[in-house]
C-alpha cells in the first residue's frame, strides 16, 4: 500500500513470517527502496544511522514493527521521520522517561495514547537527527492548543515539525503510525 500525503510517499510492506526478524526486515526495506526508487537502488545510512538512498537527494525515513515495514520518502532538504508500532505493555513504563510530564498527563488519559505518543516522540527524533537527544526534554509533541512538534537542538534552537499523521493505519488498526516533516 502507498499513501501520499502532499509532497511525502509512505509505503508499505509485510514481513514475511518464514525467515529470522531483523531478514525479514532487511527483505521488506529492500522491498519497498525497489519500489519507491527503482530496482536497483541502494539502502546505505550517514554516520548517525539515518537511511540513505545512494545517488538519491530525497529525504527518507523507515521504520518496521512485528510485521510491517514503512519507508516514508520526502523531497530533498525536507527531513522527515516515521514510526509504526503495535500495542506493548512496556509504553507504560518508558512513557516517563520519554515524556514530559504535561505530555505524560496527556497522553495516557486516553486508550492509545501511550501509543501515539510514543509514535510522535520516535518520527521526531528521526526527523529532528539531533542524536543522543533528551526524548522528554528536546523533543516536544503536540498537546492541545499546540499545533506543532519541536525539536530544541542543543543550542537551544527550536525547530518546528508538522504531524502530517498519526492514526492507526487502516489496512492494519492494531499498528499505530506517526509521520512528522520539517515545516
Amino acid at each position: 500500500m502507498t499513501l501520499i500525503l502532499t509532497d511525502v510517499s509512505v509505503l508499505f510492506a509485510p514481513l514475511a513470517d518464514s525467515q529470522p526478524r531483523r531478514n525479514a526486515e532487511a527483505e521488506a526495506v529492500a522491498k519497498l527502496v525497489a519500489r519507491a526508487f527503482g530496482r536497483d537502488a541502494i539502502k546505505t545510512n550517514a554516520p548517525d544511522g539515518a537511511p540513505l538512498i545512494e545517488g538519491s537527494a530525497a529525504s527518507v525515513s523507515i521504520s518496521h514493527c512485528r510485521n510491517l515495514a514503512a519507508l516514508a520518502v520526502s523531497p530533498a532538504g525536507n527531513p522527515l521521520g516515521i514510526d509504526i508500532e503495535r500495542p506493548r505493555r512496556q509504553l507504560a513504563t518508558v512513557a516517563p522517561r520519554v515524556l514530559s510530564p504535561s505530555e505524560l498527563d496527556y497522553y495516557s488519559s486516553f486508550p492509545s495514547g501511550l501509543l501515539q505518543a510514543w509514535t510522535l516522540k520516535e518520527a521526531l527524533y528521526k526527523a529532528a537527527g539531533i542524536t543522543g537527544a533528551d526524548f522528554a526534554r528536546q523533543l516536544r509533541i503536540p498537546l492541545p492548543g499546540h499545533e506543532f512538534a519541536t525539536a530544541v537542538k542543543p543550542s537551544g534552537e527550536e525547530i518546528r515539525f508538522s504531524v502530517l499523521f498519526s492514526a492507526p493505519i487502516g489496512f492494519m488498526p492494531d499498528v499505530w503510525c506517526s509521520l512528522v516533516a520539517k515545516q
